[in-house]
């Protein structure tokens, strides 16, 4: 063979080969794997039963007021903290006295209330009975209550709006004694200092003394993300679903909408683009909004209660946040996920992105020994001592929980802080043993 034919024999090939690889990247698909068949379903139930409101949108410190500047947290794990939420929930608003007065908290002895995040006032009014239906609260959000006893008058209701920059007082029905019965009771609480930060300058309350809380191992059960696919999908057997390119994670897509996992399977986050496309900006509140939209699959599969809220623009966000032993959990393995976090944009109810964990922890967690925390002027002391600190752009200063997951879930409690925008876990113990082994 001449080196002429042995060139076409080449060419021919070379062009074949082409044929071949092009035909393969025309009829090339993902992996995927189309629902449709019964097998592949798994039985839809709610993952959890509803919940009202008032289990939802809770107050995130609950405060004694002795007088004198004498102060007590009632710690969220304790059972009068527990019972006098139980209280206000049935207690009922009397609306023909409201008045605006000043300043907040203005009897010396009293209850005070304060929520992670500002309520919407037509949200608020849930939270309580009220006389009339037509009740309306001339405020527009409320941040803190302030429940103290008017000689005469009962127990009276503070309501203070930071977006109003106004107090409001209002009647109530509650029996004195159950508020008299709650600041007795101060042995069992955490006397507290008050400190003001925040661009509101607001007091905030941190305990004097060093707190003993528990470490928490939990065993966790893991929630299906193609559960989730049926709940949230309007024709499951139009889903597919294929595997993600690390090995770990699969996704689910109706062509529109898709569920991602993340996290090896620990995290998912859903996407619904469809809702997203106008301009115009939703009438119904964002919390009022997400409250039906995760009740509607039973998506409260533990105890996550309301953290924030924020608008902008056509954008609305919304944060609940997972409690164990009635105190936050602001960390797993470093990163601040312990959260349902849903966003909406455009004039739709139905939220346009949905973030959650993937595993649902045991309600009898195994005690893993008492854990000694600084006091709260001793972290601030700590925070002062940083060179580019700013008093202002501290917001607030939390104790709460960090979760790491190996094979079981384990919670340790540390302080956190929230600083121009950021939350951050403040742990003086590994400062002093840093400084321990350099000595």
């Amino acid at each position: 063979m001449n080196y002429e034919n042995i060139k076409t024999v080449l060419l021919t090939g070379l062009v074949i080969m082409s044929w071949v690889l092009t035909w393969q990247l025309w009829t090339f698909q993902l992996d995927y794997a189309v629902l449709d068949n019964e097998n592949n379903y798994e039985e839809l139930i709610r993952l959890e039963e509803e919940r009202s409101m008032n289990e939802v949108i809770v107050p995130e410190s609950m405060i004694v007021h002795g007088g004198d500047e004498e102060y007590y947290i009632v710690r969220p794990d304790l059972e009068q903290h527990k019972d006098f939420l139980a209280t206000m929930s049935e207690t009922t608003f009397i609306d023909d006295d409201m008045r605006v007065q000043h300043p907040f908290a203005s009897a010396p002895t009293g209850i005070q209330l304060i929520y992670p995040t500002s309520i919407p006032s037509e949200l608020f009014v849930h939270l309580f009975d009220v006389e009339d239906e037509d009740f309306l609260l001339p405020l527009t959000s409320i941040n803190r209550i302030y429940f103290y006893v008017e000689p005469d008058e009962g127990v009276v209701a503070q309501l203070l709006s930071l977006f109003d920059e106004q107090v409001v007082t209002i009647k109530t029905d509650m029996s004195p004694s159950d508020l008299e019965a709650l600041m007795e009771d101060t042995d069992d609480y955490m006397a507290a200092t008050s400190i003001v930060m925040g661009m509101h300058q607001q007091s905030q309350y941190v305990p004097v003394d060093h707190t003993h809380l528990p470490t928490l191992s939990y065993t966790a059960t893991m929630l299906s993300s193609m559960q989730f696919s049926q709940a949230l999908f309007t024709d499951p057997s139009a889903v597919s679903m294929y595997h993600q390119s690390n090995g770990k994670d699969d996704s689910y897509t109706d062509g529109n909408r898709i569920i991602s996992e993340q996290g090896g399977g620990n995290f998912m986050e859903y996407t619904n683009p469809v809702f997203s496309e106008t301009t115009e900006r939703s009438g119904r509140h964002i919390i009022q909004a997400s409250f039906d939209f995760i009740n509607s699959h039973g998506g409260w599969t533990d105890q996550y209660i309301l953290d924030d809220w924020q608008s902008f623009g056509t954008r609305d966000l919304v944060s609940y946040r997972l409690r164990v032993n009635g105190f936050p959990v602001m960390s797993f393995q470093g990163e601040d996920l312990m959260k349902l976090d849903l966003v909406r944009r455009g004039s739709g109810n139905q939220p346009t992105e949905y973030r959650r964990p993937l595993f649902d922890i045991d309600n009898q967690p195994i005690d893993g020994g008492k854990k000694e925390l600084p006091s709260g002027e001793e972290v601030l002391d700590a925070l002062k001592e940083r060179e580019d600190f700013n008093p202002r752009s501290l917001e607030k200063m939390v104790i709460g929980y960090e979760m790491v997951k190996p094979s079981y879930v384990i919670a340790e409690p540390f302080w956190f802080v929230k600083y121009d925008g950021r939350w951050e876990k403040i742990d003086l113990t590994a400062k002093e043993e840093a400084t321990d082994g350099l000595e």
